[in-house]
């Protein structure tokens, strides 16, 4: 009998929620020290806030790549989604019988150490090198310009390269119609206005992210 999934997309709804109470935990912070009702050696500035909120983002999207890699292993080992069934492997392949074994598999794709789930275009080498017609490839085909740019935005934060920066730009305006001074924390601090009621940029990613995982498993 098949093994189960796990529950993959729950564990990665608490961590995007955790991730999210961070950021905001340092707004409440701010909107104390305003009112005076707490005092800081240190004054929580604006600029600290939105260096939580982009500690908090790159958290999420850590746990975003994690999900991704760790339901792939288990689709390649056979486990059934309580949704979408088992995956089917290329033909001439078998299910692996351990995690660490599939791994093997995942990596032996195109001789790498890792793989760079953020990146659609590299995430779908093994996804399309491995299975037939899986949920991982839909969900990253489907949704593959929004997560470019949420990966862009993953990377204006870890990186300060002109490309990085440029890019980050680029998917802002996309996004909101609109830069940000190159900052991600003030854009994941600025509010989806396409959405009602209204929320946070890092909320409505977030958002976006649980629903893709849900697609998956």
């Amino acid at each position: 009998m098949p093994r189960a999934m796990a529950g993959l997309d729950a564990w990665f709804s608490k961590e995007v929620d955790t991730a999210i109470r961070l950021a905001k935990s340092a707004e409440t912070a701010l909107v104390q020290i305003r009112s005076g009702a707490r005092t800081y050696h240190r004054p929580m500035h604006v600029t600290r806030v939105e260096y939580l909120y982009e500690l908090a983002y790159l958290r999420m999207f850590i746990s975003w790549e994690d999900f991704l890699e760790a339901s792939f292993l288990r689709y390649l080992c056979g486990h059934q989604s309580p949704r979408f069934g088992r995956a089917t492997r290329k033909a001439g392949t078998a299910y692996c019988k351990t995690l660490k074994a599939a791994e093997a598999d995942m990596l032996a794709v195109k001789g790498w150490a890792y793989v760079r789930w953020g990146s659609t275009e590299i995430a779908l080498q093994p996804v399309k090198g491995l299975l037939v017609g899986s949920r991982h490839q839909a969900v990253i085909s489907g949704a593959k310009s929004r997560l470019n740019q949420f990966c862009d935005i993953r990377n204006r934060i870890a990186h300060g390269q002109p490309d990085a920066i440029k890019k980050f730009n680029a998917a802002t305006m996309q996004l909101a119609h609109r830069t940000f001074d190159d900052r991600a924390g003030r854009f994941l601090r600025d509010f989806d206005t396409t959405v009602v009621p209204n929320v946070l940029w890092i909320e409505s990613i977030g958002r976006a992210l649980k629903a893709y995982a849900s697609a998956i498993v």
